[in-house]
């Protein structure tokens, strides 16, 4: 008896937003799919998220600015980034590379690649919206990102000028016209930055089981099992599970933080950790209600409104996948966002969540064939802009499955970068 099961023409390891966005762009060319998925789906990145799908999403994390507050940095002294250094071992090597990006022309380069993969983003989520029947979840409102000094908004001139240079439209806003737009924001920041193109999400894990829900509907194959190994062997690519062993024409590589170590089995070595993400959910305050996301650049903090909740996300903490939650960062930026946001005067940790978002040191992601190996393509390494690019991602990989024309330029995405 055949040890593998059946071989369908492409299977996708990784069942989060990048992973079935791929599984719906194949099918909608035809080909039969199947998406392996290791498991919860409030583990995923596609599900913590702040629901933000913007065109403005081109910043890389490495600039010019972290050499001035190194120390700051270096000594977790800033909510925006964390370094876990009893991972310190693992990230090493990660950070090297991550400082040699930190300089103004890296910092260009990226969001020049960024800028044209980002701005197509919402599009490819409402085609598979209104396929879902999932308009609604989809609220075009913008965000905020919020300034509480003038000298930090003067610090946002040169992303300002990139924004600009990009074509991605906002307003800047004094502190009345920001009160006008969000009464619900108490603090009175010196400014704010209104990216007006910007979605965000209700709920952005209801999206993500709506899209997951059409493939099967479309004859997908849906698989829970944990893929460990892989290798390419008589014309197909074998994958070795927890479950069972599985042989594929194509396969994706969609696993986020994980698949570097399935990309190392084939001779990769792709320096991706974990950009870990914390959230927690907390009841809507009384008065005036947050109607779109906004950004405490200073605090470093994010709040989203969902559908009957508003989540509070961390900044960044650099770690490995597997270190264990430490939600240290959203303790501290706590007491800001309490005063601007008129939160309750003790955090209810109840609701708390956990996700690992695989970050590169280019804050670029992977995409593309694997170079020696062309029956595997990588679609990982998207940082925090995953569940916003996810949809753009998936019609990328499967044009270059099909050999069609590439309506975004990958080569700053390719495998072989590193």
């Amino acid at each position: 008896m055949d040890p593998y099961s059946s071989s369908p023409a492409v299977t996708i390891i990784g069942g989060g937003m990048v992973g079935t966005a791929c599984g719906l762009a194949l099918q909608e060319r035809g080909l039969s799919v199947t998406i392996i998925d290791a498991g919860d789906e409030r583990d995923k990145a596609s599900f913590g998220n702040a629901g933000v799908i913007s065109n403005g999403s081109i910043f890389p994390m490495a600039s010019a600015g972290i050499w001035k507050h190194l120390s700051r940095y270096a000594l977790n002294r800033d909510n925006g980034l964390r370094i876990r250094y009893g991972d310190l071992p693992f990230l090493a090597p990660w950070l090297l590379r991550f400082m040699a990006n930190a300089s103004t022309t890296r910092r260009e380069q990226a969001v020049a690649a960024l800028a044209p993969f980002t701005a197509t983003a919402l599009s490819y989520h409402q085609k598979w919206a209104q396929r879902t029947s999932s308009e609604h979840l989809i609220r075009q409102e913008g965000w905020l990102r919020l300034y509480r000094s003038a000298e930090g908004f003067a610090g946002s001139a040169a992303d300002r000028l990139l924004l600009e240079r990009h074509g991605v439209k906002f307003d800047v806003l004094d502190t009345q016209a920001l009160r006008e737009l969000e009464p619900a924001i108490q603090h009175p920041f010196h400014r704010a930055i209104w990216l007006t193109e910007t979605a965000t999400v209700a709920t952005p894990g209801e999206l993500l089981f709506a899209y997951q829900q059409l493939f099967q509907q479309q004859g997908g194959r849906w698989v829970n099992d944990q893929i460990q190994q892989l290798h390419t062997a008589e014309g197909y690519v074998q994958l070795y599970g927890k479950q069972q062993h599985y042989k594929s024409q194509t396969v994706v590589l969609a696993a986020g933080a994980l698949s570097a170590h399935l990309c190392q089995q084939l001779g990769y070595r792709i320096p991706l950790v974990a950009e870990r993400g914390y959230h927690v959910s907390l009841p809507i305050p009384e008065g005036p209600a947050l109607r779109r996301a906004v950004y405490d650049v200073a605090a470093g903090y994010v709040a989203a409104p969902m559908q009957d909740r508003l989540r509070l996300l961390s900044g960044v903490e650099l770690a490995h996948p597997q270190s264990r939650a430490n939600p240290i960062q959203l303790e501290r930026l706590y007491p800001a966002a309490r005063e601007a946001l008129g939160l309750a005067p003790t955090m209810d940790t109840s609701q708390l969540w956990s996700g690992n978002r695989p970050s590169t040191p280019d804050s670029l992601p992977v995409l593309g064939f694997a170079p020696r190996h062309q029956q595997v393509l990588c679609a990982f390494g998207h940082g925090h802009i995953g569940f916003s690019t996810g949809p753009i991602t998936g019609e990328l990989i499967a044009r270059l499955i099909c050999r069609e024309h590439l309506p975004v330029d990958i080569h700053p995405f390719r495998v072989d970068r590193f």
